[in-house]
């Protein structure tokens, strides 16, 4: 699953101000987790996109801010490994 396919259905199911904040979180997500992969190989931002579709059609969820936080969710969960790599490319830059 990416986001191109659930793209149409978002655009359909919000408001164009929400559909951009929706949209800015998946590509602040896909930013934070590029490079990353699951374990078969495919870029871990699928995971996310994949749990959003759950939520927008399974459970039903059609809140902007549900889909905006699975997006970010991971990132946030690995924030601290985040900060301490950056940290780490910026002292060896020196």
């Amino acid at each position: 699953m990416n986001f191109e396919n659930l793209r149409e259905e978002l655009i359909r199911s919000f408001t164009p101000q929400e559909f951009t904040e929706i949209e800015k979180a998946y590509l602040f997500a896909a930013k934070a987790h590029e490079g990353q992969r699951r374990a078969s190989g495919e870029p871990y931002i699928t995971h996310c996109v994949s749990v959003a579709k759950i939520l927008f059609d399974m459970i039903n969820i059609n809140n902007d801010m549900n889909i905006i936080t699975k997006f970010i969710f991971q990132f946030i969960f690995l924030l601290p490994k985040f900060i301490i790599s950056s940290f780490y490319i910026l002292i060896n830059n020196i």
